[in-house]
């Protein structure tokens, strides 16, 4: 299995719908969507009516800031027209600790009961740390986790291992430009956003990459560090190296985030590269057993 997240905040409508149907005629078997600039669910409704093939997931939806019966009759709408094609992506958003973990278990254990029929779409967690991954693996379908390594993520997978229908997927973060100095600039401030989020700093210092994101400077090369966490103008090949390191740490749901900065036609050729990075991991079974 392997997939692409498309941020509203980068590329227009008009723009997304171009890539999603250009990757339903590629070997991509799922689109995901953050919750970001325009609704995930939406744009999720809108891709499953202008596709045939691919799985299209909200990647996620701070679930704690939503009614869960609204949740779900649009899951199960959305689900059942696209016959099985949704996954419902959730998080806690900004809310942190234990209580914010078993307040959306118990969001998602209502949003469950209150599906009107047997045709339940499925749900992905959103994790960065164990609480929130060892929660999925009790009452979700996957996880998807955003700004790991592989080497972190194969001792957590090691610790507590999912179980063979279990999806575990990951963003993997790549930022392109033929300027080169602003597609820098960009993947800098993205790392100095997300280290100012607590449960993102605790991650970082986890990874043993805390100060490699501290030295992160836009005239500087990336540290050693990050270049198995985020890319900066990868070729095909590096991507696909880095895909790869991933599904050997045991994920087997590769999902790549691009920040393209440039017109359509470049952002479609990048698209084009990318699409060819993930059609060697493409083609598993959408529940199939781990890698």
């Amino acid at each position: 299995m392997a997939g692409v997240a498309l941020r509203s905040e980068i590329y227009d409508p008009a723009l997304i719908r171009r890539v999603a149907v250009l990757a339903d005629s590629s070997e991509v078997d799922s689109i995901w969507y953050p919750d970001v600039k325009y609704d995930a669910i939406e744009l999720a409704a809108l891709t499953l009516a202008s596709t045939r093939r691919v799985v299209v997931g909200t990647g996620v939806i701070r679930l704690l800031e939503h009614d869960p019966d609204q949740v779900s009759r649009r899951a199960y709408l959305l689900n059942s027209w696209s016959a099985g094609r949704f996954v419902l992506g959730v998080g806690t958003g900004a809310n942190l600790g234990a209580r914010s973990v078993q307040a959306l278990v118990a969001a998602h254990e209502k949003l469950r009961s209150a599906y009107p029929g047997s045709t339940k779409p499925v749900v992905v967690y959103s994790a960065l740390r164990q609480g929130m991954y060892r929660a999925a693996l009790s009452g979700a379908d996957g996880v998807l986790f955003n700004f790991c390594s592989p080497a972190y993520l194969r001792r957590l997978l090691d610790k507590y291992p999912p179980r063979p229908s279990f999806l575990t997927a990951v963003y993997i973060k790549a930022f392109y430009s033929e300027n080169s100095a602003l597609a820098k600039k960009m993947l800098v401030e993205e790392f100095r956003r997300y280290a100012q989020y607590p449960h993102y700093a605790r991650m970082f210092l986890e990874m043993g990459v805390e100060p490699a994101v501290a030295s992160l400077r836009e005239e500087l090369p990336v540290p050693p560090e990050l270049q198995d966490v985020v890319l900066l103008n990868p070729t095909a090949n590096e991507l696909a190296e880095l895909i790869k390191k991933f599904r050997d740490a045991g994920v087997n749901l590769p999902v790549v985030y691009p920040y393209i900065f440039g017109d359509d036609d470049e952002t479609l050729r990048h698209f084009g590269e990318i699409f060819q990075s993930l059609a060697p991991f493409s083609g598993y079974p959408w529940k199939g057993e781990r890698a």
